[in-house]
């Protein structure tokens, strides 16, 4: 957050504390860490307006353009080192979605019936849960497979109705013919018992 507050010319790092500082090195250190002087000298020239940072102009602009093209436009090609980090750090969305996803799939999970879960398991089966869902294929519905030249005449329509209805009457037969035939067994196997009865 201090990455964006400093480089955001708008801002230009104007509340950040001494702390804030050591938090926007160790950002440098951790992510950047191939070119972390060379983006470190630029910071300091960056936040003293000093050496190609000095252009008058450039600052009179920082509130009217939007900051990547501010920082695309003036020092693509003097700074192109922390160019490329301010455009990284200032396009991040700042949105609550990803964690508003990830409670979702954590209320999933660890709800009142399976309430007695331990953290742990439940950081594996969230993990496992939302890992499936990026590997699963999306199913796409039947009707959007169709294409636009594909007419749905009424026959069309008709004959999927007309066999859907068969289909149903069909089972409906196969399942009258089951029920029937258990009884006429049930009723066989209950007459026999009556017959024994009556011989002896």
């Amino acid at each position: 957050m201090e990455v964006a507050h400093l480089l955001n010319p708008s801002f230009h790092g104007c509340r950040l504390t001494s702390n804030s500082m050591d938090k926007i090195s160790q950002f440098i250190q951790k992510y950047y860490s191939d070119n972390a002087v060379i983006i470190w000298t630029q910071i300091l020239n960056y936040k003293e307006k000093s050496g190609v940072f000095a252009n008058k102009l450039a600052w009179e602009t920082s509130g009217k353009v939007d900051p990547i093209t501010w920082w695309c436009g003036n020092f693509g090609g003097s700074a192109p080192e922390l160019t490329q980090v301010a455009k990284k750090v200032l396009s991040i969305p700042t949105s609550s979605a990803a964690s508003e996803r990830n409670w979702s799939a954590f209320a999933y999970i660890h709800d009142k019936k399976r309430n007695r879960l331990r953290a742990d398991r439940v950081f594996k089966l969230v993990y496992i849960y939302s890992n499936y869902k990026l590997q699963m294929p999306r199913e796409m519905p039947e009707w959007k497979g169709l294409d636009k030249n594909t007419s749905l005449d009424e026959e069309n329509v008709d004959d999927e109705v007309q066999s859907s209805d068969e289909n149903e009457e069909n089972d409906y037969e196969d399942e009258y013919l089951i029920n029937s035939s258990s009884e006429s067994e049930e009723g066989f196997n209950s007459n026999e018992t009556d017959d024994s009865d009556v011989s002896c």
